[in-house]
């Protein structure tokens, strides 16, 4: 019987060691919640979860990745319809290609274009890269 009665202590208190910080963190999720029923200010209990969490520990990095997302998504869009916009020029251009006249002025707007787009898709790729390279893993 006092075996046993040791060896259940023994299990509780290992336990207690590996666990302790998860009653604690319970604790004051608990505290949190009751403060915001009672529209108490909470930021100290803010503060001490957010010294112990592990997950916003790493929250300045999360906003970063979701900020960069978000804006090359929208960036991703507008280069959808530059992209729209060059096969035009380029399917004007050859379009054009017939009239001598007009010859110079399309091709010299069209190598314009393609410039620009030279310039576009390096600095996409090196965003791209930079993106992977800064949130990877």
């Amino acid at each position: 019987m006092l075996l046993m009665a040791l060896l259940i202590s023994a299990g509780f208190l290992c336990f207690l060691g590996l666990g302790w910080s998860t009653l604690a963190g319970y604790r004051l999720i608990k505290a949190l919640c009751e403060g915001v029923v009672r529209k108490e200010d909470t930021k100290t209990i803010e503060d001490e979860i957010a010294t112990r969490s592990r997950m916003l520990k790493a929250y300045e990095k999360l906003t970063s990745i979701v900020v960069a997302s978000v804006f090359l998504s929208e960036l991703e869009r507008q280069r959808f319809a530059i992209d729209v916009g060059y096969t035009v020029t380029f399917l004007v251009t050859l379009v054009l290609l017939a009239l001598p006249v007009v010859n110079v002025l399309v091709w010299s707007a069209f190598f314009g274009a393609t410039l620009f787009m030279f310039v576009l898709w390096a600095l996409r790729f090196s965003a791209v890269k930079a993106f992977a390279r800064a949130f990877e893993g």
